[in-house]
């Protein structure tokens, strides 16, 4: 039977991958055939194509496990400040 290639993109607690499935035609919208190789995530999206071996998935929640760098920059007064990276509080506005 001809069957339709596709990469999904699943999800679990822990990670987010592409995979690359193949399910019939009209199958795809049954989200637990596509599913059944990998009963333990969910289904984020079909991308038509096989392309998991260089897709590249980020994470939903990759800010809040992204580790945090916290340096110190001395300052000319020879003390020093406490510097975090990754805050981006000075370029929003309410």
């Amino acid at each position: 039977m001809f069957q339709k290639s596709y990469t999904a993109i699943i999800t679990n607690s822990s990670e987010t991958r592409a995979v690359n499935v193949s399910v019939c035609p009209g199958d795809e919208k049954n989200e637990k055939l596509v599913l059944e190789k990998y009963p333990e995530y969910t289904l984020l999206a079909l991308v038509p194509g096989q392309h998991a071996d260089w897709s590249h998935v980020y994470h939903l929640n990759a800010t809040s496990i992204a580790q945090r760098n916290i340096s110190s920059v001395k300052k000319s007064t020879g003390t020093s400040n406490s510097v975090d990276v990754w805050d981006m509080s000075e370029h929003i506005r309410n």
